[in-house]
């Protein structure tokens, strides 16, 4: 049960207000509608004669040298749910497609690919293919995820043998980065690399050519390939590959004694109080936690100055692990944003900004509640509530206690009653009526409260809730099959496709703090052998919606001993997860940051892990 409110909790946060993610390639249907969308601005396109592409005009080279890193994160976003987090075209999505994606990193596929043609591809998008055009990625981006994909068929380890063959035979003439050290020719430059292929770079080097002698005798095709994919990767810095090569491992290497020095850094920060007029925050004990992925692996305490500012120094630089620091101010616990340590930014600042308290919650308000109607048990409708908790004021709303006292009512005949929070105990106590809600609200911190609860349901449903707090706006998500919902201000917004489904969406403006949520709920519920997409649906983004409530609930999941207080095991679930999962997870994190449902230290820190997660997945897989 639990995992079933995370996922239709998820659903609504993805779905309210925002679109798949972008431009993912969607099924047929999705895509014939994409096709209609007008493409943003892009590099004006002219003929190219004698070409042979499949598209009858090239665009004009890209103005900068397209860069791998950022065609890779363009790609696990918006490529990979089609074409493979690998490229092999075994995606998410391929099979609802009726035309096999195109496998990006088959050698043999990729062989006679021109990047001009790819852009192109990328730009106009092929319909006949069901690839929409990409209208929201810029010029650059388009030549850096089309480089990225020209990478994938050539691994590391064959652009390292090909630049050890440009230094034996091409570097003389052609110079270091191929700008022309003897000849008139510019390797690098971006209008040889948007029109030629490997193929067509691996025949010259094979017969030559205008003064430049013929290597056939010389190398083999192997080989002949291997320096031409060196030669075309000189346009993003020669020997460019996100393919892991083995290494001695990180850090400095001692030249005397041959070992590697772990690097280390520094994180630095003051703490403030952000009430007008508050206390100077003072000599608090400030905890330093980091985090490998969900595993806890380092906690260390420290007293800051007087002042409020304070250091700790000697930490170890480890990619991808994740540094935060706590503080306790007045009974209730503050968090810093989360940031890397980097060797070439081996200094972290983490501000903490502390607040005084009031037990006053007239500046608590629900930003948007989310309610998921889900009929698949018979004679019942299960409801799944995600509400979005701010506090628009400068002190932290908390009773005395440090617990809060913020009721929650039901509508009448709920039971059991679920809540996400694995901490529920300690957040939320059962009342007659509801439940009550004890966690402190910040100022600077909105909360993501999930949980569920069940009401009988034949034909028909009178659905009323009281609201305890002044609401901004309701949202309501269900299967288009299911039952007809109307209430007042009630507006259908839209049909959703997802997956084998389609979602019907409704809004509904804000209402006053007392006022009652009045629904109607009326219709034969659909039965089981008909909502078998439902369940599909749900177990397709089961692990996607474990990654995003971990987002939704941002850094509270640091407690002061330094373990996840908040979605620990959906953290180790993301850890689980496989590529397609990854990809969709962060491409549904996406969605809902653009959609202003995600805060942005929070959506920068977890969006970093989920890519980072990724890259170790496919770096062991290519092991």
């Amino acid at each position: 049960m639990r995992t079933r409110i995370l996922i239709l909790a998820a659903l609504g946060l993805m779905l309210a207000g925002c679109s798949l993610a972008g431009d993912v390639t969607p099924p047929p249907a999705l895509a014939t509608q994409q096709a209609v969308q007008i493409p943003a601005q892009s590099t004006p396109v002219r003929a190219q004669p004698g070409e042979t592409s499949g598209s009858s005009a090239v665009p004009v080279p890209p103005e900068t040298a397209p860069s791998l890193m950022n065609g890779a994160l363009i790609y696990v976003d918006r490529c990979a749910p089609c074409h493979g987090a690998d490229g092999l075209g075994q995606g998410s999505m391929a099979s609802n497609l009726e035309i096999p994606p195109s496998p990006l990193a088959d050698p043999v596929f990729a062989l006679q690919a021109q990047p001009a043609d790819w852009y192109a591809i990328v730009t106009e998008g092929r319909m006949d293919r069901f690839m929409p055009p990409f209208a929201s990625l810029s010029d650059a981006q388009r030549w850096d995820v089309v480089a990225y994909a020209l990478s994938l068929s050539t691994p590391g380890v064959v652009l390292a043998q090909g630049e050890r063959l440009y230094e034996e035979a091409c570097l003389e003439c052609h110079g270091p980065s191929g700008e022309g050290g003897q000849v008139d020719i510019d390797l690098g430059a971006p209008d040889f690399y948007a029109g030629h292929s490997l193929e067509s770079i691996s025949m010259q080097i094979e017969r030559g050519g205008n003064d430049m002698p013929a290597f056939a005798d010389s190398y083999d095709s192997d080989q002949r390939l291997a320096l031409a994919a060196y030669v075309r990767s000189l346009a993003f810095g020669g020997g460019a590959s996100l393919q892991p090569e083995p290494t001695a491992g990180a850090g400095d290497t001692n030249s005397a004694t041959g070992e590697t020095t772990a690097q280390v850094g520094r994180i630095e920060g003051q703490i403030s109080n952000g009430t007008p007029g508050g206390a100077r925050p003072g000599a608090l004990d400030v905890t330093i936690v980091g985090f490998d992925s969900d595993q806890p692996v380092f906690n260390q305490g420290v007293t800051a100055d007087s002042d409020g500012s304070y250091s700790v120094e000697g930490l170890e630089i480890v990619p991808g692990r994740i540094y935060g620091a706590i503080v306790e101010y007045a009974g209730v616990p503050y968090y810093s944003s989360a940031g890397h340590l980097l060797e070439e930014e081996p200094t972290l600042q983490l501000p903490i900004t502390v607040y005084e308290t009031t037990a006053d919650i007239d500046t608590v308000r629900v930003d948007r509640l989310h309610l998921i109607f889900d009929f698949s048990v018979e004679g019942q409708v299960e409801v799944s509530q995600l509400w979005i908790i701010s506090n628009s004021g400068d002190r932290t709303v908390v009773q005395p206690d440090g617990q809060n006292a913020i009721p929650i009512e039901l509508p009448s005949g709920a039971a059991n009653l679920r809540f996400a929070d694995q901490t529920a105990d300690a957040l939320y106590t059962p009342t007659a009526t509801g439940f009550v809600m004890h966690e402190p609200v910040r100022p600077d911190d909105a909360l993501e409260m999930i949980f569920s609860f069940t009401l009988p349901y034949t034909r028909s449903l009178k659905y009323e809730q009281m609201m305890t707090l002044p609401v901004g706006a309701v949202v309501v998500l269900t299967d288009q099959n299911a039952p007809e919902i109307s209430g007042e201000d009630l507006s259908l917004s839209g049909e959703q496709p997802m997956g084998d489904i389609v979602l019907q969406t409704y809004q509904r403006p804000g209402l006053e703090k007392g006022a009652v949520l009045k629904l109607s709920l009326s219709g034969r519920a659909a039965s089981a052998a008909t909502t078998s997409p439902s369940t599909n649906l749900v177990i397709g983004i089961g692990a996607l919606a474990l990654a995003l409530i971990v987002v939704g609930l941002g850094l509270r999941q640091f407690r002061k001993e330094g373990e996840p207080a908040i979605g620990q095991d959906a953290l180790a679930a993301a850890k689980g997860l496989d590529r397609d999962q990854l990809v969709q997870a962060i491409a549904a994190l996406d969605a809902a940051f653009e959609a202003g449902q995600v805060k942005e230290s929070a959506y920068h820190t977890h969006r970093e892990s989920l890519k980072r997660e990724l890259m170790d997945l496919m770096s062991s897989e290519d092991d």
